[in-house]
């Protein structure tokens, strides 16, 4: 990967494929080997196998089914973008829920498809949010509005910033952010330095005002 934390046209896409059905896994692996420039790197069952997989192989790309056992799809997003923040994930979900979408993103993804789709493109998704972009099915054009400013926020910011944004709207002083994401309260700083140049705030409150006027972290 580049400086920047996302790849650049040249490089192979590693990827981890996160699914507790094994049918489905080996459906999404056979599309997404078609494509020369994608590796699957591994497949895991349950969460605890999923987090300990990446935080080994840092895929570029972590494509994830939202029903997982024993955590709620946000949660294990969040826990992905922590053990290992330069990889992109991408959500497989059954559901077409807002609420669900925008706390997924918030938790660190970077798209959203429906599963049950005849057109869905797979290869195309992975490439998209592996360089960068942010991917979300045709059928969420009812929330228009909120996905486009969404999309927005969410292409800004890097994983590490959109936690460190959705732990400051939660409440959580500068510390409690440094102990939760188990970084320095210097890093953190930077974090919100960068929070503020990309969404043109001055301070933490104007941040918390801008991510409720758009509505990111909604329940």
């Amino acid at each position: 990967m580049n400086i920047s934390g996302w790849m650049s046209e040249d490089e192979c896409i590693t990827t981890v494929l996160v699914d507790d059905h094994m049918f489905v896994r080996k459906g999404i692996r056979a599309m997404v080997e078609k494509s020369p420039d994608i590796i699957v790197v591994g497949e895991a069952e349950t969460p605890q196998a999923a987090l300990e997989m990446i935080s080994e192989e840092r895929p570029c790309v972590v494509v994830l089914d939202l029903q997982m056992p024993g955590v709620t799809g946000a949660d294990l997003c969040r826990r992905i973008a922590t053990v290992s923040p330069e990889s992109a994930i991408l959500v497989l979900s059954a559901f077409l829920n807002p609420q669900l979408l925008r706390s997924c993103l918030a938790s660190g993804a970077r798209g959203y498809l429906l599963k049950e789709t005849e057109d869905l493109d797979i290869v195309s998704a992975i490439k998209t949010v592996a360089h960068g972009g942010t991917v979300f099915d045709r059928r969420t054009s009812t929330l228009e509005q909120n996905i486009h400013h969404s999309g927005q926020i969410f292409a800004l910011l890097s994983p590490k910033e959109l936690q460190v944004l959705s732990l400051l709207c939660q409440g959580l002083t500068n510390n409690e952010i440094a102990e939760e994401l188990r970084v320095s309260l210097n890093t953190i700083k930077a974090h919100l330095k960068a929070i503020m140049r990309k969404l043109n705030c001055r301070n933490r409150i104007e941040i918390v005002l801008r991510a409720r006027e758009l509505n990111l972290f909604s329940e």
